[in-house]
Formats: structure tokens, sequence, C-alpha cells
């Protein structure tokens, strides 16, 4: 298997915006982001897929046998690497790989039919240094064998994979994928899905859970989805609605509902305590795998945010910063203008903003959202040379790390920060 070394691709937001998408980080959202940068670094991502939404996509896309639509965004077509193991065919057996789109965003594929052997494939997959790179897993496959996939997912849940419904191609050219427009987990799949310790998909991308019967060994699913933490809440869901249908398309809302869709990142509960006689909220959250320590207290008179990566997992690129311009966007959908330092200690980093309009409804809703840190140095030599590639490039790495790092924080007791709040305003 090769794997992350021969995929890396840097790519970024559209050039002349600074300002991370406007979703939300999720699993998805914020392991792609695209590029539409004039000359040689230019590419987009182009994809559609043919036939029924149950129905394994159309191969190549429109291409000849092993090409794909070219990533530059003309008609023509690329070759597929030929160092992937993926299959193009979904109905082939399972495979897993390594991806990587830039420097900071790495993710595994799996992509083909589940069969007996996938379970030891995955395996064998797991011992490999792509497996330890990244915990983030997306799956593209039509379905396949019950009992495999139970295993299958069991062993999702143990290596502490998150999963996804997505589907990506190593490409020929050097540091480039293909990425599909539509992707599915259907039939034994959607089982193994739930292995997932985060899960997350859109109404974009295809979830079918099998319409339970004595032949699909329900007893066995139900047992299993009680281990997954979701017990025979989603078999009954598909029992209910498929109306004689093999398989019933879980739709968004109702997947979150029966918690098929299951993400705790970001969730936060302040506890108030004291430094040297001064109110401080601390609170701990995750993203994904990542967890994450945080303080709120008011120091010189601002409001600071705090917070502790014991991981060590913020990127390189933001090792230097010193009160950088930042912005958030909090739960009241307002911008917040901030400036962002890192520090590192012995056995942790640390992120510290300054938010002085922060207040006590900035993490209701949807949270308070990291929306980007700007790199001034990076802003003057693309001013003072457009057609600076470097500075492109430079641009480019530079907003996959902020988009790694981006966070959200949502907290019911928000109310509890009101002693921090009137210690900064009221002095």
């Amino acid at each position: 298997m090769r794997g992350f070394g021969a995929s890396s691709k840097a790519i970024s937001k559209p050039a002349g915006s600074n300002k991370l998408s406007g979703s939300r980080p999720s699993q998805l959202t914020t392991s792609r982001l695209t590029i539409d940068i004039v000359g040689a670094v230019m590419f987009a991502i182009l994809a559609s897929s043919a036939g029924a939404w149950f129905a394994p996509a159309h191969a190549e896309e429109g291409c000849p046998a092993g090409q794909l639509p070219s990533s530059i965004g003309d008609s023509t077509c690329d070759k597929v690497s030929e160092s992937s193991e993926l299959p193009l065919d979904p109905s082939k057996p399972m495979a897993f790989e390594g991806l990587q789109d830039s420097l900071t965003i790495l993710y595994v594929q799996a992509t083909g039919t589940i069969t007996p052997d996938t379970p030891a494939r995955f395996a064998e997959f797991l011992k490999s240094d792509d497996a330890k790179l990244t915990k983030n897993l997306q799956l593209h496959s039509p379905g396949g064998d019950v009992a495999a996939s139970l295993k299958l997912g069991e062993m999702i849940r143990k290596a502490g994979y998150n999963t996804s419904i997505a589907r990506a191609m190593r490409m020929n050219e050097p540091f480039s994928n293909y990425q599909y427009e539509d992707a599915m987990c259907v039939g034994a799949c959607a089982y193994a899905f739930l292995g997932g310790v985060t899960r997350s998909f859109t109404e974009k991308e295809t979830y079918g859970l099998p319409r339970p019967d004595s032949s699909t060994g329900s007893a066995a699913i139900a047992t299993y989805l009680e281990r997954m933490g979701l017990g025979r809440t989603a078999l009954d869901v598909a029992s209910r609605q498929s109306t004689g249908e093999p398989l019933y398309r879980v739709p968004v809302a109702v997947a979150e509902q029966v918690k098929i869709i299951f993400d705790l990142s970001g969730q936060a509960e302040f506890r108030m305590g004291a430094i040297n006689g001064d109110p401080v909220a601390r609170f701990e959250f995750t993203k994904l795998e990542k967890k994450y320590r945080g303080m709120i207290r008011c120091v010189d008179h601002a409001i600071t945010l705090y917070i502790v990566d014991r991981g060590k997992t913020i990127p390189a690129d933001l090792h230097a910063i010193r009160d950088a311009p930042a912005e958030f966007e909090d739960g009241t959908k307002t911008t917040l203008h901030a400036t962002a330092s890192f520090v590192e200690e012995k056995d942790s980093y640390l992120m510290i903003f300054k938010i002085p309009a922060l207040t006590a409804l900035s993490f209701s809703g949807n949270g308070l959202m990291l929306s980007d840190i700007y790199n001034l140095a990076i802003e003057q030599r693309q001013s003072d040379n457009p057609n600076d590639k470097d500075a492109l490039l430079d641009k480019m790495n530079w907003l996959n790390s902020v988009t790694a790092f981006a966070f959200e924080i949502r907290a019911q007791n928000g109310e509890a920060l009101a002693p921090i709040l009137d210690a900064c305003r009221n002095p």
C-alpha cells in the first residue's frame, strides 16, 4: 500500500478570499477545501456520478477506462495513479488507501464492496504508517457481506476512526486527488459506517440502511447497534419507512435524531472558579478525535480565551504567530475581531485569543467558531506581487493549517460567564 507521501497537494480557498468557508468545521467541511488560483497552481474539483442513488457510480466519469476528468477544469481526462489500490469500479472488493490533499488534510479512503476478506484487509492496513497519520475514514461502497460489515465496524470503533461518506481517487499527476461529487454507503456499508467514533454525511451523500429481515441476521445487527451506542432505533426507522424497498435512504434530520450522525465536537460546559481572586471559566471540548482544554478570563481588561492542546496537534505554520489578527463567528452570527498568539509549553501547546466583543450569547446556537487567523506577511507579499507563486502556495498552506486547527465551542450555560465579562468591562 502506497500512501500519503505520494499524494499530498496544497489546497486552499479561492484566491482573493482570506476567510474560511462559511460552513462550520466538521469531518467533511474541514477536511477538503478547493482552490481557484490563476496560473500553474489553479485546479478545481469537478465530479459527477451517474446512475440511481443505490447503484455504483459510473467509474470513469465519462472518461476512457483508467482515467478521470482533468483537475485543471478543461474537458480532457487524466490517468489515475498506477500505484493506487482503490478500485474505480466499486463493485470490486473494498480497498483502503491513505490520501492527502495538503500538508494538513489527510484521510483514509475506503472504496469497494465489503467481502468476507475485507476485515482482514483492514487489519493489514492498520499495521501501515498511513493508518497512524489520521483518524478520518471516508467510505464509498454499494454494500456487500453483512457479517463482514459488522466485524469491520467493530474494528473501526476499536481503532478510533471517524467515519464519513465521500469518494476520492489518486491521480497520476503528482500531488492530486480526484474528488467525486457524489458518494454512497448503502446496504452492508451502512452498518460498518456506524463503527465511527464520530459519524457524518450531508444530503448530497447517500446513506442507505437495509430493511431488516430474518435473512440479514436482525438479532446480530441489533446486538451490534447496541454496542455502537444506537440501540434498535435505527432498525425500527428502516422497518417503518422503507415501504417495502430493500434500502431506506436516511435523511440527515432522521440520522441526527437516531444518532446515525453523531459528533460531540465543540460541546462544552463552563465550570466557574478563580485565580488570585479573579473569576475564570474552565472547560473541555473535542474536535473529532482531538481533545482540548480551555479557559476564559479577563487579562489586562481584555476578555481572553485560552486553548490548551496537550496532544500538540496545532500545525507548525501557526507556531510563529504573535498578536495576529483573527476572526470568529459567534452563536448570534456576529463577526468578532480578535488577536491570536501561540505559546509552546513543556507538555502542551497554547493558543491565546483576545476577543473584546465576546458575550454570554457567543457560545449559544451553533457556538463560537474560529473563522480565520491572518498572516500579514503573506498578505503583504501577495499585495506587492500578485503573481508571486511562492506567496500563493504559502497562503494555501497557511489556510490549510488554520482549517486544520479551526474549532467551535458550544455551551448552554454561557450566562455563567457574566462575572468575567463584568470584571473586564466594568473594572
